[in-house]
């Protein structure tokens, strides 16, 4: 609703008049007015309180709150059970994965995401990785170094394959659009780039 340019009476009328539910509730309206010697001045109204030209004053709508700010527990090197407690004692939710470890005794927490002391939603999910003790034998590479050398060669063959295919693909396209753009080209043209 423009209340700009009107002066105060008016505007305070055009708000007492509008219907109920365009009216602004709850909020302070403001537009400029001419004032004194033709200089705009700021005109507000505080329809919230009553102010308008005397009109009674709306309940303010009541704010929803959504899920409460928590701060996540520190819970590596509790036991599962003992993180779980305390994960879901402030309302958060719990994930737990498994890794092997040589260093952390099995059933301990090793890691956890997100961090401690992190605020978050209630309801958010906690993943924590809880140990399953050393690694058996035979689960871990030989030769780590040769292992991970192989995997970096495994995905520079593949990402080198996706370039090489990706470079084909836009070739042909770029193909498609030159011949395209030759056919709407007038043949004098045509000519004349074929003779250049």
């Amino acid at each position: 609703m423009a209340l700009d340019g009107l002066n105060a009476a008016a505007a305070a009328a055009i708000l007492n008049d509008a219907d109920p539910d365009t009216r602004t509730q709850g909020v302070v309206v403001s537009a400029l007015v001419p004032g004194v010697l033709g200089i705009a001045v700021p005109l507000v109204l505080a329809q919230q309180e009553g102010l308008v030209g005397g009109a009674a004053p709306r309940p303010a709508p009541v704010a929803r709150r959504g899920p409460s700010p928590v701060v996540v527990p520190n819970v590596v090197g509790m036991t599962q059970v003992a993180a779980g407690t305390s994960i879901t004692g402030d309302r958060l939710e719990m994930r737990v994965l498994e890794a092997a470890s040589n260093e952390v005794a099995k059933g301990q927490v090793v890691d956890q995401d997100p961090p401690a002391s992190r605020v978050v939603r209630e309801g958010t999910t906690v993943t924590i990785t809880v140990s399953s003790g050393p690694p058996e034998p035979g689960d871990e590479p030989a030769d780590i170094d040769a292992d991970l050398t192989a995997k970096l060669k495994k995905m520079e063959a593949d990402l080198v394959g996706k370039i090489d295919a990706s470079a084909t693909a836009m070739n042909a396209k770029l193909d498609a659009i030159t011949a395209a753009i030759s056919k709407l080209q007038p043949p004098a043209a045509q000519e004349k780039r074929g003779s250049g």
